[in-house]
């Protein structure tokens, strides 16, 4: 199934998958808006219900990849994140 969350960036600036198991997330699969307010993905499983998590049909999850495609994938967030922390913690090491 393929599913939008809104309001993706909680008050910490963390990202908030809401009640969705981060394991179901297809990999690859995400895309996020380029403010971070949203992204698309593909999950496999039930969710449990969330007002800020709507199921779409193949056809919108494909109309938003375009819109969003050019955006960094998470696996390249988090590799980024690891170069930074490397840098802060370790003087580049």
């Amino acid at each position: 199934m393929y599913l939008k969350i809104i309001n993706l960036v909680n008050t910490y600036g963390q990202c908030d998958y809401k009640s969705l198991d981060m394991l179901k997330i297809v990999t690859g699969s995400a895309f996020y808006s380029a403010d971070n307010t949203s992204c698309v993905l593909e999950y496999n499983d039930e969710f449990s219900p969330h007002d800020e998590v709507i199921e779409i049909s193949n056809e919108e999850y494909e109309s938003y990849r375009p819109k969003i495609k050019n955006t960094i994938s998470l696996d390249e967030r988090v590799s980024e994140v690891e170069k930074i922390l490397n840098d802060m913690l370790l003087g580049g090491i």
